[in-house]
């Protein structure tokens, strides 16, 4: 049965015929088009007459060779839109290869059920055009006109569009927004993923399975068909792509919106950063060994830029001096308050620390003994410090790396050892 809309189109200005759905998709219909829905065929009427009058019809997917069918001898043939129940490859695949022009989701919201349906009522609304091959002499200009040269120059710069485009150094292609189908692609895009040119052209991405993750995928097509606050209609990011062989790649992509013959066509670039990810993952994991190969030391490891200030320390060097992580950084090497003494016990000046030695002097300092007030033991630890300058190709001071060994009992022993012979000495010459 046919029930056609008494009013005209108005608002989206979509007229839309309805086949085969069920009462709860014409009624959704119904709602988002009000009398834009410009009819309704049950699933057992496939007439040309019941189907004519309209640029778009909304077949469900059982129904749509029937209707295909029926449409074919109709002039002009209306634009053929499929019911899917979502957006899974299979269900949009099936609708596509068997005719239809292109298929629409019951998945999506309403906002972009809309959408699609005015950019497949505009590619169904546009003139046929006639192919300069079909009609040649409609555009043979007349003597005097210019129309011969203006398609010349544009033959040259439609060669020249497509010179760069397949000579680009960057991967790129240009597919289906709404299907993902593969019009075209550059050499490097081929050579990125391991395909030949006819592994590709007219498959679907999701039949090369090259996403990684198709939600990725999904998420640049939303977020192209969807108006932002931005102008320029473009989804830039990164993800992951499969080769043929299954080798996956990190990819920077930008994905751009363009229409060609009023129908929405996604243009990528891709560029392969998988060798400078590894890169970084592999000096992270260096990073990180070294670290806990530093933090985990009994050695004391302290590192300052060239003005003196300490950049980084490890847990021996906060135990080694009674001081926390947060008290060190920041300042310059023992600090005044730290009452720094040399190994026979006088203050140490600023300028004579090893550390500010090695800077002044652009040459390692090794072997320097001197005490430092320790707060939680409240006594002198005596620590052997090693200051090594790290330079810049113009010699100068970058950092300067300085090691901490604790020496305190061995300075004990030294003291006990100096006071034992002093006392024997006193007996001796005592005896004399």
């Amino acid at each position: 049965m046919l029930v056609v809309g008494e009013s005209p189109p108005e608002g989206i200005c979509v007229q839309v015929l309805l086949v085969g759905a069920n009462t709860c998709v014409e009624d959704r219909f119904r709602a988002l088009l009000g009398s834009d829905l410009c009819g309704v065929v049950s699933h057992d009427c496939f007439s040309p007459d019941a189907l004519s009058g309209v640029p778009l019809i909304v077949v469900d997917l059982e129904c749509l060779r029937p209707v295909l069918g029926a449409v074919r001898a109709l002039s002009p043939r209306p634009t053929i839109l499929a019911l899917t129940p979502d957006e899974s490859p299979e269900p949009a695949l099936a609708a596509v290869r068997a005719g239809a022009d292109d298929y629409l989701p019951l998945s999506l919201p309403d906002s972009l059920v809309l959408l699609r349906l005015e950019i497949a009522s505009a590619r169904g609304d546009r003139p046929q055009p006639n192919s300069l091959a079909e009609t040649p002499e409609e555009h043979i200009a007349t003597p005097g006109t210019q129309q011969p040269e203006a398609l010349d120059r544009l033959r040259r710069s439609e060669a020249q569009l497509s010179r760069l485009f397949h000579s680009s150094p960057v991967a790129m292609a240009v597919t289906s927004l709404l299907t993902g189908q593969v019009i075209d692609a550059n050499a490097r895009f081929f050579a990125l993923l391991g395909f030949a040119r006819e592994d590709v052209i007219g498959l679907t991405d999701r039949e090369l399975n090259i996403w990684v993750d198709t939600e990725l995928r999904d998420d640049a097509v939303r977020g192209l068909l969807t108006p932002g606050d931005d102008t320029s209609v473009r989804f830039d990011g990164e993800g992951q792509l499969r080769r043929k062989d299954g080798v996956i790649l990190d990819v920077l992509m930008s994905i751009s919106l363009v229409t060609f013959d009023d129908a929405p066509w996604a243009v990528g670039s891709f560029v392969d950063v998988t060798a400078q990810k590894q890169a970084q993952e592999a000096l992270a994991e260096s990073e990180h060994r070294f670290r806990t190969l530093i933090h985990n030391i009994n050695v004391g490891v302290l590192l300052q830029d060239s003005q003196g200030e300490i950049l980084a320390v490890n847990k021996a060097v906060c135990d080694l001096m009674g001081l926390t992580e947060d008290q060190l950084l920041g300042r310059a090497p023992f600090d005044p308050r730290w009452h720094v003494i040399d190994e026979d016990g006088r203050p140490y000046r600023g300028a004579g620390l090893p550390m500010a030695l090695a800077i002044s002097s652009r040459k390692p300092v090794r072997n320097a003994v001197l005490g430092v007030f320790h707060s939680a033991r409240l006594e002198t630890a005596w620590l052997l410090v090693t200051a090594e300058p790290e330079l810049f190709p113009n010699g100068e001071v970058k950092q300067v790396i300085c090691t901490f060994v604790d020496i305190t009992e061995r300075r004990r022993a030294e003291e006990a050892l100096r006071l034992s012979e002093a006392n024997y000495r006193a007996v001796v010459e005592g005896t004399d």
